[in-house]
């Protein structure tokens, strides 16, 4: 009996540390600017109608805005303190911003991610840091009110150093007005 309970136990021990090798524990409504992690507690989304791409394709333009608790939002006023991302997607759709995977590009095509900026700061002062992508995706998916968006990009720093931003966020998206 001490002998079958002891492979049970090595086999569980065992089991348990491979599953746990094998898995990126994703850590839901973080924002993580290389590698130090933040929590996104709430996120926004302004359209801006019908646009043509730089290949003449219709779709439309969106700005997705996720930020951490101390970050306020008045149309495109930020206040506070704290961390945000903003994504510029150009969605293939005319209607809505369709659930898909948005890869980078610096020019205006349809369905790509085609800009992001990530920061962490004082919005009252105007101190902090800012991140500007250079590469890297954006994955949005949706049931009901709830998106899900899942990122993993790579940004440089004012001074052109690389940092990695990733992360995910998974809310409703209150629709606002950035001007």
């Amino acid at each position: 009996m001490k002998t079958a309970l002891t492979y049970f136990g090595s086999l569980l021990f065992f089991v348990l540390v491979l599953s746990s090798c094998n898995k990126d524990e994703e850590v839901p409504d973080r924002l993580i600017i290389d590698g130090t992690s933040f929590k996104l507690t709430k996120g926004y989304i302004a359209g801006y109608g019908i646009e043509a791409d730089d290949n003449g394709d219709q779709g439309s333009l969106y700005d997705i805005l996720l930020a951490s608790d101390g970050v306020t939002v008045d149309g495109s006023d930020l206040g506070g303190e704290g961390q945000i991302l903003v994504m510029t997607i150009f969605s293939g759709s005319t209607i809505e911003l369709k659930p898909g995977t948005y890869n980078y590009s610096d020019g205006f095509i349809e369905s790509t991610l085609y800009d992001a900026f990530a920061a962490d700061a004082d919005f009252d002062s105007g101190t902090g840091t800012g991140y500007y992508t250079v590469d890297g995706s954006v994955t949005i998916s949706r049931s009901g009110n709830t998106w899900t968006i899942k990122f993993d990009l790579k940004m440089e720093d004012d001074a052109g150093s690389d940092v990695v931003v990733k992360g995910s966020f998974s809310g409703q998206l209150i629709e606002v007005e950035f001007s």
